[in-house]
């Protein structure tokens, strides 16, 4: 009976110690570098329920690829995300930069922005990845719309019937997303095992007409859409899935998976290949600027082709120190503390060109 008893409560702590909470402190910090790799092959679903063993052990590196976490105010196109308190970027494409907003209550996902020499492409849908806290069970959902171009048409299709006179059109996209912690448990990858939670979302898209009449928009009538000969098509869903753990200063998804509601078994499992490390800023700009010395002391000196001004940032974003640019000329910062700075250079249009991480001593 004494041995029943010790493996009941050895059971009961075992189960109390692998469920766990997640909470926003458990997002990775800014400065940060994770390397993640993607295994091509075919594997089982995860199970779903309390007190799982999930064992990817057997997972292969396909590709891998360099994630950064950064501030936003280090990269180009960051004013496009006002909200955003973090960016990451991609070591496998430098020219896209991910927006994204850490609260106590959740984590968004705001967007990108990718720009070439030619030009740039702002893409701006506030989602949320996840909800604090999280533990077992726990869910969310939420409704978005990415709107669509409209189209101007100015016209009444019925002169003075039930149709109103339509000033524009605009098909959009709508997503209605729930996410669940459906899971927790022990997940083993290569990386090692680790206690996490499962989350499953499931995605529906649909498209949405839109019709701008008396200056409103509205939802298209079957009428409306029966007059266009629009026939939209059926939603589509998907799910995607997230494994989490709020120990070891991990702070990202130890393993994650999409899949469709017909497939048996799942592909492109990405997962954690390397513990997250610190890093310096990945400059994505202007390669041929120089900030120096670094670290500093009294001055900095700065050269660039292209930039005319600068703004200096402590470690928290706040500014510091704004000026013009005289190639060469020392800028004083003698009476600036000890510690690490984030300098950015701007041209005549007040556009970033480059950016880098800056020690004073």
């Amino acid at each position: 009976m004494k041995k029943i008893l010790l493996s009941i409560i050895l059971l009961f702590s075992i189960n109390t110690y692998a469920q766990i909470t997640l909470e926003h402190v458990h997002v990775i910090a800014t400065g940060r570098l994770y390397t993640e790799a993607t295994d091509n092959a075919s594997h089982k679903h995860a199970a779903s329920g309390a007190s799982k063993m999930w064992d990817y052990s057997n997972l292969k590196a396909s590709s891998k690829d360099s994630i950064r976490f950064g501030m936003p105010f280090w990269y180009k196109g960051h004013t496009y995300f006002p909200q955003s308190n973090y960016a990451l970027i991609s070591s496998n494409d430098t020219s896209v930069v991910q927006f994204a907003e850490l609260t106590n209550s959740a984590f968004y996902s705001h967007g990108y922005y990718s720009s070439s020499d030619t030009s740039e492409t702002i893409f701006r849908l506030k989602s949320k990845l996840f909800a604090f806290p999280s533990t077992y069970n726990s869910s969310f959902n939420e409704s978005l719309i990415y709107p669509g171009l409209s189209i101007g048409l100015g016209f009444d299709p019925d002169s003075t019937g039930p149709i109103p006179k339509i000033d524009s059109m605009q098909i959009s996209t709508g997503f209605d997303r729930k996410a669940t912690m459906d899971g927790w448990g022990t997940l083993k990858t290569p990386l090692g095992s680790f206690n996490s939670l499962k989350q499953t979302t499931l995605q529906v898209a649909r498209q949405i007409v839109f019709v701008k009449t008396n200056g409103a928009w509205i939802n298209a009538s079957p009428a409306i859409l029966n007059l266009f000969g629009i026939t939209l098509p059926a939603p589509d869903s998907s799910y995607s899935v997230e494994f989490m753990t709020n120990s070891g200063g991990i702070g990202v998804p130890l393993m994650s998976y999409s899949y469709l509601p017909k497939d048996t078994s799942i592909t492109d499992i990405t997962w954690l290949y390397a513990m997250p490390r610190k890093s310096s800023l990945l400059s994505v700009l202007d390669e041929t600027a120089n900030v120096y010395p670094n670290p500093a002391n009294d001055f900095i000196k700065i050269q660039s082709e292209t930039a005319v001004s600068f703004d200096l940032y402590n470690q928290f974003g706040a500014l510091i120190l704004s000026d013009k640019i005289q190639n060469d000329t020392p800028v004083n910062i003698e009476n600036l503390s000890s510690g690490v700075y984030f300098i950015q250079l701007k041209n005549t249009n007040q556009e970033l060109v480059h950016a880098q991480k800056l020690l004073i001593n």
